[in-house]
């Protein structure tokens, strides 16, 4: 659990980075580039998150609207359209969860799962 709040909250972090960097430096990536950039995050965030398969995608998926969500909640994002956070927030939902959902599908056998202390 200890490992899943850390990693939970680094992705964070980065997320809200990557989202800040145009700011302090002007980058012009394509869109190309910011859904490879999704993709790599889910994938890698799934395989750094431990427990289930459903509790690694559950983690991703919460973990990528965040930094979105957080945005719109607080005024970061832009007043021009107000609520684009959240469509957008949707999107890389589903792209980071898609990167996930196949690096589990490729390593997912080869992941440690909890053990679970029912009797």
């Amino acid at each position: 659990m200890n490992r899943n709040l850390f990693v939970f909250a680094g992705l964070v972090l980065v997320q809200l980075g990557i989202a800040l960097m145009p700011t302090v430096m002007p980058v012009d990536w394509g869109w190309q580039v910011g859904l490879g950039v999704v993709l790599g995050i889910g994938a890698i965030a799934s395989l750094l998150f431990t427990g289930s398969q459903w509790r690694r995608l559950g983690l991703v998926a919460i973990s990528a609207a965040l930094p979105c969500v957080l945005a719109e909640t607080f005024g970061w994002s832009d007043r021009a359209y107000p609520g684009l956070g959240y469509i957008v927030a949707a999107i890389i939902t589903a792209v980071a969860c898609f990167g996930a959902f196949v690096a589990l599908a490729i390593f997912g056998k080869r992941l440690p799962q909890e053990k679970s202390h029912s009797p």
